[in-house]
């Protein structure tokens, strides 16, 4: 097998998803033993989470050229980001062995030899390549962590709570978790994935938590509160009634889809955040559930794998 490289950024407003999901790719391919990082970091440290395991050593990068002076030639190249400049990144993959592009709202991508795309309205015809592109496209190439394979347990109840992990964030997750406990929910049955302990709140938080563990914590729910990111498909696989909310204008345009596809239950920006209709939400419930079912009930990701 030739060397793999991973193209990918993270930190800053881009958080950790485009390196969440191409690491993930990596790992249920098998072939992260073989990967070679290279990360444009947006951050003010290259400090990573647990989550990310990496054998050979991670290359750090602050500008996008800074990619041309690494010998791609031919090696295999992966690559999953929103920011890096595609002229320098069409230059550096020009002689590569063969390339792979993580895409999803994407209006340009690289020259690039394999697109994946994930979400359920993906369209070969909403690419222009110079090169004879190969498409994964739809729900069954989802990039999903091994843990959501699991059959899950039977709800308890329990509500979910996963934003991100922004300093603006702490407060949208407190007038979340006031309307809750408004509405009947005890502090005990909420569940929050965040970054750090929030004074105010009487409930669990949990930090740096394991694929595992989230895994646990969205099958426990009856509810999910979460973003069109990639924790969105993690909720869709294990089949919970979701409401999706956005952190930026970028994000709507999925959300709105998502819900007219009847995969959740959309409430617009969460920083305009004033409380939900819980009577609707539970309505749509089994509705919301079934179609997720629909969507992923198959995964084709072992398809890409014979083109490494």
């Amino acid at each position: 097998m030739s060397k793999i490289y991973l193209i990918t950024e993270f930190g800053g407003s881009f958080g950790f998803g485009h390196l969440y999901r191409s690491y993930t790719l990596c790992k249920n391919l098998n072939i992260i033993k073989d990967v070679v990082p290279i990360l444009m970091n947006h951050s003010k440290t290259n400090n990573l989470v647990n989550d990310f395991v990496f054998e050979n050593k991670i290359h750090f990068i602050n500008q996008t050229n800074e990619i041309l002076n690494f010998d791609l030639k031919n090696t295999t190249v992966i690559m999953d980001f929103y920011s890096l400049n595609l002229d320098d990144i069409n230059k550096a993959i020009g002689n590569c062995r063969k390339s792979f592009f993580i895409a999803d709202i994407h209006n340009k991508i690289p020259e690039t030899d394999i697109v994946i795309n994930h979400l359920p309205w993906a369209n070969k015809n909403d690419y222009k390549s110079k090169k004879k592109t190969k498409f994964f496209l739809g729900t069954e190439y989802a990039i999903i962590r091994n843990e959501f394979y699991n059959k899950p347990v039977i709800s308890n109840g329990r509500v979910f709570i996963c934003l991100g992990n922004s300093d603006d964030i702490k407060k949208i997750i407190i007038r979340i978790h006031e309307s809750l406990v408004s509405k009947g929910y005890e502090p005990n049955m909420i569940d929050i994935v965040y970054k750090e302990k929030i004074k105010s709140i009487n409930s669990d938080v949990f930090n740096n938590i394991s694929a595992k563990q989230i895994f646990n914590l969205i099958s426990l729910s009856e509810l999910c509160l979460i973003t069109p990111g990639n924790i969105s498909y993690e909720v869709f696989k294990v089949g919970r009634n979701s409401v999706i909310g956005c952190l930026n204008e970028g994000q709507i345009k999925v959300a709105k889809k998502f819900e007219k596809l009847n995969l959740c239950n959309y409430v617009g920006l969460w920083d305009n955040f004033e409380g939900l209709d819980f009577d609707s939400v539970m309505k749509n419930s089994r509705k919301v559930i079934r179609t997720q079912n629909q969507f992923f009930k198959k995964n084709s990701l072992n398809k890409i794998k014979s083109e490494i």
